[in-house]
């Protein structure tokens, strides 16, 4: 019987082993300007990873599922459908986002409320969630964030929404006639966890923790938190 739960152990020491040997499935980030600073966060946690590309509906089935165990960067408001709670964990904030209304240059408006948005049309990134813009809302949806932006450039769309950082990034890479409105909400920006790793989650904590303490993580993100 001894030898039995010897062999068990064994067995369940390898497959441990194997498992953290194994690159660790990793959604990209939401956007090409965070990019640089989610893949230095995980190369200081000492994570090995396989980097997926989807668009972020499907990049969102595929964690609930458990086909990629990280993902950033987002909130707890922004991933709160049921099905994603019971599967989530999430690490310390690394940015605090601001989210701004954009709008062509020179057709900027006032938004103070839900009601201010119904004569507009409003663009969205398909599988982003948006709680600002109510159900009588236009909306038309891009498939990434430079195709949203691209429909309020055109006049296809009045409004949409963005990070000041993402909005740097975007204007810097292809210069557009758009401009940020108001604010719309701050949010603190964190890594999801898939619960079947909770072990990854102290690692990203202490790589967080680590790059705030040396400055590492402020120079990765000043680039696209400027304002110039």
């Amino acid at each position: 019987m001894k030898w039995k739960i010897l062999i068990f152990f064994l067995l369940m020491s390898r497959a441990a082993a194997a498992a953290e040997d194994t690159p660790v499935r990793v959604g990209q980030a939401d956007s090409a300007g965070l990019m640089a600073t989610w893949t230095a966060i995980l190369k200081e946690a000492g994570i090995r990873y396989q980097m997926v590309f989807a668009p972020n509906a499907e990049k969102r089935r595929w964690f609930v599922r458990g086909n990629i165990i990280l993902d950033c960067c987002a909130t707890p408001e922004w991933r709160d459908r049921a099905i994603e709670k019971r599967v989530q964990l999430f690490s310390d904030v690394f940015l605090v986002s601001e989210e701004h209304f954009v709008f062509r240059k020179g057709k900027v408006v006032p938004i103070n409320g839900p009601n201010d948005l119904l004569p507009l049309t409003f663009a969205i990134v398909r599988g982003f969630d948006y709680p600002a813009v109510v159900a009588e809302c236009n909306i038309v949806a891009g498939r990434d964030v430079n195709e949203m932006l691209d429909l309020i450039a055109s006049g296809k769309a009045d409004i949409g929404l963005i990070s000041q950082a993402d909005f740097q990034y975007y204007i810097n890479e292809k210069q557009r006639d758009l401009e940020l409105g108001g604010l719309n909400q701050k949010a603190g920006l964190r890594i999801r966890v898939h619960k079947s790793r909770p072990d990854l989650l102290d690692r990203i904590n202490k790589a967080i923790a680590t790059m705030k303490a040396d400055g590492r993580l402020n120079h990765l993100l000043e680039p696209h938190v400027s304002t110039r």
